[in-house]
């Protein structure tokens, strides 16, 4: 018989989802032997050749290998196991998936990061930006150079990725190169998972619920290769998720200071990718106006709340 649902004050205590059930702990420990075997056949397929795809050095068992550590995993969170532990096990599964490109490459995979790697070690020399340009081949001579406008926007959507690339190079004593091999994947294995599970809360939704719901994020495609690439894009993606939960926790608990907050981190996002502005202001709109409805006694009910989280506090009461 499952237990009544965590309080909201122990969201991630360590009480169990549910009663123990047989098997759990050998689960764990299949699960656990899975993965470090998906990450040792990842570290023996490196290859420093110039291959097409991935897939041409990465062994066959590794799909088997991942594909029974993903079934194991969501059968786990329906376990006995404590939401850390499942989390954590969320944390160790999705940077195995993300380390396919990084474990498997002596260098990077790719154009994008090298171009992003060029213009931060020209920051790091002290240079200025350098402007794109297409050249004459075998003169050197530009052919179009494009205009200040398009540089500027440039500077705008990147500047901050080469910023925390930089910092976190010179601070842990890094390569550009090893940074823009793992930031990302190390960054969305920690953070998309707390994210998912945080709007899941933020939802009504029940703690299975909400980790399942962070499970199924290792499913799309484009999220699989979003965490594997170091590039502004995805980096933005992480930030407008996280704009977006400010949003739905304004919907449970609004407060009158939550709003020029929003406001201001909005308009700090038009320092990165014009379009997450534009999704975090539509949303943020549609917020507002529910909020108003809300207000004028018109039944509306976005998001039930049935539990909080400690994450609560950033945009309103627990």
């Amino acid at each position: 018989i499952a237990k009544p649902e965590a309080k909201p004050s122990d969201i991630y205590s360590d009480e169990p989802i549910a009663e123990e059930a047989p098997g759990a702990k050998f689960g764990a420990l299949a699960f656990l032997l899975l993965v470090g075997y998906g990450f040792y056949l990842l570290a023996r397929s490196k290859t420093g050749a110039a291959i097409f795809s991935p897939w041409q050095t990465i062994s066959p068992s590794y799909i088997f290998v991942f594909f029974f550590s993903t079934a194991l995993l969501g059968l786990l969170i329906f376990s006995h196991l404590r939401v850390k532990t499942i989390l954590f096990f969320l944390f160790l599964q999705t940077l195995l998936l993300h380390s396919y490109l990084p474990l498997t490459h002596s260098l990077l995979y790719g154009a994008d990061g090298w171009r992003h790697i060029a213009n931060e070690q020209r920051l790091v020399e002290g240079k200025q930006f350098l402007q794109a340009k297409i050249t004459i081949p075998g003169s050197g001579e530009p052919l179009f150079e494009t205009g200040n406008s398009r540089s500027t926007i440039g500077k705008m959507s990147y500047g901050n990725f080469w910023a925390v690339n930089i910092l976190v190079a010179r601070f842990f004593h890094f390569d550009l190169i090893t940074i823009n091999k793992w930031l990302m994947p190390i960054l969305w294995s920690v953070l998309l998972p707390l994210l998912l599970l945080e709007i899941g809360l933020a939802l009504g939704w029940s703690r299975r619920n909400s980790l399942l719901f962070c499970w199924l994020g290792l499913l799309p495609f484009a999220w699989q290769a979003g965490g594997s690439f170091t590039l502004p894009g995805n980096w933005g993606f992480l930030i407008w998720l996280f704009l977006m939960l400010l949003v739905l926790k304004r919907i449970k608990s609004p407060q009158k200071e939550q709003l020029p907050a929003l406001i201001f981190v909005g308009l700090g996002s038009l320092l990165g990718y014009a379009l997450y502005f534009i999704l975090f202001a539509l949303g943020f709109a549609w917020a507002e106006v529910v909020l108003r409805l809300s207000f004028r006694g018109v039944s509306v009910n976005p998001t039930p709340a049935r539990h909080a989280s400690p994450l609560a506090g950033v945009a309103g009461r627990p």
